[in-house]
């Protein structure tokens, strides 16, 4: 359970979760002395790196936000989205980023009821990106509203996060 005061900057983090919740990424990689800490409460993948790691969404995502905030690991502390730096240099105001975080969210639950569930450990994200075979014109003349929602979702993700459309982070190794 969440206890304590929330600053400004976590009450954005809980708002949005998009890095936690499958939109963004499918894994995230735990500290070495965060696995038996941790391990036990989140999804752990089988070990394929020098990293234990665990899938997203997160298990301690519940929806409505992290449910070990206090206690989360540090890969998640350390992620600074783009709305997040922008707030933390007070070039921004966190209720109009929360309010962009609440539009990212509304896109990005109605692209995966369009695309429903295909039971693979992409994120949306990646699910999106697989549809670079269709061109913007195939995709809005067979959904029109899907094609909008997945250009707005795509700009917003890219601006607001920082994601690329291809899921890496700015600046990451290729």
């Amino acid at each position: 359970m969440r206890s304590g005061p929330l600053d400004e900057l976590s009450a954005l983090c809980l708002a949005c979760g998009a890095c936690c919740d499958g939109t963004l990424f499918t894994h995230a990689e735990l500290d070495a002395d965060e696995s038996a800490r941790l391990g036990a409460r989140l999804r752990m993948l089988p070990l394929s790196s020098e990293r234990p790691a665990f899938a997203q969404p997160c298990s301690a995502h519940d929806g409505a936000g992290c449910t070990l905030y206090e206690q989360r690991p540090s890969v998640c502390s350390r992620y600074r989205c783009e709305l997040y730096k922008a707030c933390e240099a007070k070039t921004a105001k966190v209720d109009a980023s929360i309010a962009l975080v609440r539009r990212i969210k509304v896109l990005a639950a109605r692209v995966r009821e369009k695309l429903g569930s295909d039971d693979t450990p992409r994120s949306l994200w990646q699910r999106v990106a697989t549809l670079g075979s269709t061109t913007s014109a195939e995709l809005a003349a067979r959904d029109p509203d899907l094609a909008m929602d997945i250009a707005e979702l795509a700009l917003r993700v890219k601006r607001d996060l920082g994601v690329a459309p291809d899921g890496k982070l700015p600046g990451s190794s290729p």
